[in-house]
């Protein structure tokens, strides 16, 4: 690392290459190494985190499931969508943080809500 490292800036350019190196050894997550270098003390938690595409849903990424056939898999969203008359007054909020979304169960009573992580970003 430190034979590589630019002359202008040198901190910066040695601590990017660390966390580059770091990455791509799969020793740390990219958040964990940040966490570090910045002293931040780093936090656990049970909650579970859920991502959320806002942008309109022609604009979803759209990805695949690859077993002895190649199947394309439902975004959250488009389930939502697609729910049936028994969870017709469900919110989409309520549908992410409360219920599991593979099989419109509800989460257990003593659970706690899941946090959304939205994108983009306004």
């Amino acid at each position: 690392v430190l034979p590589h490292t630019a002359h202008l800036q040198p901190l910066l350019s040695f601590s990017s290459r660390l966390m580059n190196k770091l990455i791509a050894e799969r020793d740390y997550s990219a958040q964990e190494i940040s966490h570090l270098l910045l002293n931040i003390p780093l936090q656990e938690g049970t909650r579970m985190v859920v991502s959320v595409d806002c942008r309109p849903l022609e604009q979803h990424a759209r990805s695949y499931r690859v077993d002895e056939d190649v199947n394309e898999t439902v975004g959250s969203y488009r389930r939502y969508l697609e729910r049936n008359d028994q969870h017709e007054d469900a919110t989409y909020l309520e549908y992410l943080q409360s219920y599991n979304l593979k099989t419109w169960r509800r989460l257990a009573a003593n659970a706690k809500k899941r946090v959304l992580s939205y994108f983009p970003r306004y």
